[in-house]
């Protein structure tokens, strides 16, 4: 951060002026895994809808925008389902909640256990240049960065270099600033064992 940089301050809610009733706090809190479930049929009847659809319109040209509706439909909930895994608020069960955090998280193009703890550091620091880690780009953004985030490319090439880095063991120190040590080794196989699913995927389609 520069010199003039304005210092991060601790905010919670009393600093806010945010408040909640006590009851409703704890009807939001109850855990349970059928909203989630339900959430989940929908998605996968989504997909399959948006799918089919696809299919029907290859080779016409119809099937761009198609694919990117169905593009769509994958990425965005996928996004949803793994920041809510990450949190583990997504579901009670915590096998159902791991097992659909690395399924959502292997299409989002992210390494579960390396995405939860930048996540958490994002928490921390929001939007502050320097700390948050899922800041791929500065701000205030110029032209150039808003067109590398808008196109996703600057996303594609920040997981990329991270989980490349991370899959040899070379871990930043940022990643170590914000993962315990003791998680580490966690972080190295995971990228490995993405980059594998990713390497067969592309195998099997080839």
């Amino acid at each position: 951060m520069g010199k003039n940089a304005a210092r991060p301050t601790s905010t919670n809610a009393a600093s806010s002026g945010v408040s909640i009733d006590r009851q409703l706090s704890k009807q939001l809190m109850k855990r349970s895994d059928r909203p989630g479930l339900i959430w989940l049929g929908q998605w996968i009847t989504l997909l399959l809808f948006t799918g089919y659809l696809l299919h029907l319109f290859e080779g016409s040209a119809w099937f761009i925008p198609m694919l990117f509706i169905y593009g769509t439909a994958i990425a965005v909930p996928a996004y949803a389902l793994s920041h809510e895994c990450a949190h583990g608020t997504a579901f009670r069960a915590r096998w159902v909640n791991e097992t659909l955090f690395w399924i959502s998280s292997l299409i989002y193009f992210e390494e579960p256990s390396y995405r939860r703890y930048a996540h958490a550091r994002h928490h921390t620091y929001t939007w502050i240049n320097g700390l948050d880690a899922q800041m791929p780009f500065s701000t205030p953004m110029t032209l150039s960065s808003w067109l590398l985030e808008v196109s996703g490319i600057g996303y594609l090439v920040s997981n990329t270099t991270v989980m490349w880095a991370n899959a040899l063991g070379h871990f930043s120190d940022e990643v170590r600033e914000f993962t315990p040590a003791s998680e580490l080794p966690k972080l190295k196989w995971g990228a490995r064992a993405c980059l594998l699913v990713y390497l067969g995927i592309d195998g099997s389609t080839s």
